[in-house]
């Protein structure tokens, strides 16, 4: 089986996907778009906060980027299991030849000796395949994470430009630090259908699902 710690990434790395954006909180307050200033209880002029939210378990779950990096990862995820599960085979069969010879009784020191080498080199190269399966996840996580938050937050500078909110939060069930939040402030779907329109327009190619090893 695929090594604890890499399964442990594996499994970090789609619910990084689930929760990337839970630092999304971006000031975009600009003075020409902010509502005109008011007067408090002691006749200081105060002007009045605009903020809005994004429910970031819908963005996970609409934002088609967000979707097809899953599909992605996931695919990834299979191929690393299948190559080392054909590693750890081979040296399973190398350890039932030896074995096998030995209460046969039917092996030299010198065969003996090679065979043990045989599955020392074997077991190296899989220990260095998992490292280096490990390298490029973490590397690729931190390379999806960066684009997405740049991706949001290009769109939300666009998407803000006429100042028409101080804060744009995030908020995300059992998460977030925001016990309520007032419907008619999520501008989610907004944010959802813009993102979605320009992954469109990037060209990009949909994945492949990974295939289920365990259906005929």
């Amino acid at each position: 089986h695929l090594n604890k710690a890499i399964i442990m990434k594996l499994t970090s790395l789609l619910s990084v996907l689930a929760i990337g954006g839970l630092m999304i909180f971006q000031s975009c307050g600009d003075k020409k778009g902010q509502p005109a200033a008011g007067k408090s209880s002691n006749g200081a002029t105060e002007t009045a906060t605009k903020i809005a939210y994004i429910n970031l378990d819908t963005l996970d779950a609409k934002y088609q980027y967000i979707v097809d990096g899953k599909v992605r990862f996931e695919a990834e995820q299979k191929a690393m299991e299948a190559e080392l599960k054909q590693l750890e085979q081979a040296i399973k069969g190398q350890y039932a030849t030896l074995q096998k010879k030995v209460n046969d009784k039917s092996i030299s020191q010198e065969e003996y000796e090679t065979i043990g080498g045989r599955i020392q080199s074997m077991e190296q190269n899989y220990q260095q395949k998992m490292q280096g399966m490990s390298n490029r996840l973490m590397a690729k996580t931190d390379s999806f994470q960066t684009d997405y938050r740049k991706k949001v937050d290009d769109f939300l500078a666009s998407y803000n430009k006429d100042g028409k909110y101080d804060y744009i939060l995030s908020y995300q069930y059992g998460v977030s630090l925001v016990l309520y939040a007032n419907p008619a402030l999520d501008i989610t779907d907004d944010v959802v259908n813009g993102l979605n329109e320009l992954y469109k327009k990037s060209g990009v190619s949909k994945p492949v699902a990974p295939a289920d090893s365990t259906k005929k």
